[in-house]
């Protein structure tokens, strides 16, 4: 990737102001005039001691930086409508960021449709406070179980719907008027019980679904992306007769976001290269582990990932789904993480 995606909602345009200001008082004119410096971006507490690890970013709009964060989350699903999230953050982070359990129901769905859209796909969104201005604080979660186009009337059916397990993302922004700090993650879980995470065994099968999570700078010089974005990709899962994943690929990453002047969002593919997961460890009726590795062709190289899964399924029908968490960092200075969750076909 050669080109900055920039988001007009940004603060770039200010910074661009700035900048043409300081080159005025440094081309032509009153020599004597004083020279305009410009102060360094602020830096973001969320990104501090981060980078380790984790299935959550600590975002900082101010510097167009994003890190891992090891922040620990537990979403319980109760049925349509009803989750209870808790996030514990690290020792490194404030404790009183900690959430022992924030309430979501049908009364909580966001109003700013825009939460629903991950790339070009639309889950269901909920926030705490649910009001129309997405301004800090506020609690918020997405469910992906059941999705559809971006592009699809509320009235289709969906793209894909899973009755055992469930996946997204949740957010936490909590200083007061300031969307340019806060913390995302992705989470994955039980939808309905009960619950048999047995591993398939006895024939080989394939799985299809999709992966939604969130894109955006690490800080260095030349990232692919200027800020934090959604996206989204499909995805595709082999196993073996022994329950194992033997192949599996996420589809092309897109992107969504409103360009300038319009309230619709837009979608766009980000060009990096393939990304297959390649399992190294886990034994049933355990978690799936292993690595995400990037697939030959002409895009932007993966320089790290790693994934986890498991199964969810019933005593009838073990391995009916399959759903997990994916983080990664490219060559261009992106860095991502990610839920999915997909269906036997």
């Amino acid at each position: 990737m050669t080109s900055r995606i920039t988001d007009p909602a940004r603060v770039g345009t200010v910074a661009a102001c700035l900048f043409a200001f300081a080159a005025l008082a440094s081309c032509g004119g009153d020599s004597t005039a004083p020279v305009v410096g410009i102060p360094a971006p602020l830096n973001c507490a969320s990104t501090a001691g981060g980078g380790g690890g984790g299935y959550a970013v600590g975002s900082c709009g101010t510097t167009a930086t994003n890190v891992f964060q090891p922040v620990q989350e537990t979403v319980v699903v109760s049925g349509v409508d009803s989750y209870i999230l808790a996030l514990d953050f690290p020792p490194d982070l404030p404790q009183s960021l900690d959430e022992p359990g924030v309430a979501f129901l049908a009364t909580d769905k966001a109003l700013d449709d825009s939460r629903k859209l991950l790339g070009a796909l639309r889950g269901q969104a909920y926030a705490s406070p649910n009001v129309s201005a997405t301004q800090p604080p506020y609690v918020a979660l997405t469910d992906f179980h059941r999705s559809w186009s971006f592009l699809a009337p509320v009235s289709d059916p969906p793209a894909q719907e899973l009755t055992r397990a469930s996946y997204g993302t949740w957010a936490k922004f909590a200083v007061p008027g300031n969307p340019a700090e806060g913390y995302v993650g992705v989470w994955y879980g039980k939808r309905s019980d009960p619950v048999v995470p047995e591993w398939p065994t006895g024939a080989d099968r394939t799985y299809a679904g999709y992966v939604v999570g969130v894109i955006g700078p690490d800080g260095s010089a030349g990232a692919g992306l200027d800020r934090l974005y959604g996206f989204s990709a499909t995805l595709a899962v082999s196993v073996d007769g022994a329950g194992s994943i033997s192949a599996g690929q996420m589809g092309a990453l897109t992107i969504s976001f409103v360009p300038p002047g319009q309230g619709v969002p837009t979608v766009e593919s980000l060009p990096i290269d393939a990304i297959r997961f390649v399992q190294t460890g886990g034994a049933p009726p355990g978690a799936l582990f292993g690595s995400l590795q990037g697939a030959a062709g002409a895009g932007v190289d993966l320089r790290t990932g790693e994934f986890e899964a498991r199964y969810f399924g019933a005593l009838a029908d073990p391995g009916l789904e399959i759903a997990g968490r994916v983080r990664f960092t490219t060559a261009n200075g992106l860095v991502a993480v990610a839920a999915f969750g997909a269906k036997r076909q």
